[in-house]
């Protein structure tokens, strides 16, 4: 809700997120805003154009553990767990790139 990049790389997010199969794949940002309401947080995520859910993460404990080094960040994982793919910065050149990596992960 404050990171001009995120909010640039949201719109890319949901267009992935829209062609997924949710029965596979699940989207969830991760918001670290420690100062606004939920009501004002998930507002701001509408206005960005995340229609997928959020998960709060004020203390960075979330984003310690996975070791994220920049925003935005986009990480897939498998069923296991096991992380599949790692980017900083999310850009409109990247769609086709992604979309190919969706059909992967959704196998």
């Amino acid at each position: 809700t404050w990171c001009e990049p995120c909010k640039k790389a949201a719109p890319i997010i949901e267009f992935l997120h829209k062609r997924s199969n949710k029965e596979l794949v699940v989207f969830y940002g991760v918001n670290t805003d420690s100062n606004k309401t939920i009501e004002e947080l998930k507002k701001k995520s509408l206005e960005f154009g995340m229609n997928y859910d959020s998960l709060l993460d004020p203390d960075l404990r979330l984003a310690d553990s996975l070791i994220i080094e920049g925003q935005p960040a986009l990480l897939a994982f498998d069923r296991n767990g096991r992380l599949l793919h790692r980017q900083y910065g999310v850009k409109e050149d990247d769609l086709l790139e992604l979309l190919n990596k969706l059909e992967e992960w959704q196998k």
